[in-house]
């Protein structure tokens, strides 16, 4: 019987130049991840090896990558690449992922972030 380990990264955080107004992509303003992946690591449990479960130093990288590497206008996109590219990944079987814009320029407001959620499954 597999076992199916829930992988959390919470609040990764970057300063990039994502959005729809070009002052956006010109200033930038920060952004907040968070992931929630499902992953099948039958082997972890006996061998106690890296190697055998998700390396969230890799996982971390991928998401700066993509959050850094390219201007996006939309929430939607970022969260879309990412979970395109963790899929990849086999032994993850699926992922929840949230994107926050901090402080979106939205005038006369007082919101602390606005979010984007995306939740994508491999088919079995």
């Amino acid at each position: 019987m597999s076992k199916l380990v829930k992988i959390m990264l919470k609040d990764i955080r970057f300063f990039a130049h994502h959005g729809v107004y070009e002052n956006e992509k010109i200033e930038g303003q920060y952004f907040s991840i968070n992931l929630e992946m499902e992953c099948v690591l039958d082997k972890v449990f006996e061998s106690d090896l890296i190697k055998d479960t998700i390396d969230y130093e890799h996982i971390y990288n991928i998401v700066k990558d993509i959050v850094l590497s390219y201007s996006y206008n939309l929430l939607e996109t970022i969260a879309d690449k990412i979970i395109s590219e963790l899929l990849l990944i086999p032994k993850i079987k699926s992922i929840f992922v949230e994107v926050r814009k901090m402080n979106p320029p939205i005038e006369g407001s007082e919101i602390s972030y606005v979010a984007v959620s995306l939740y994508e499954s491999k088919s079995s």
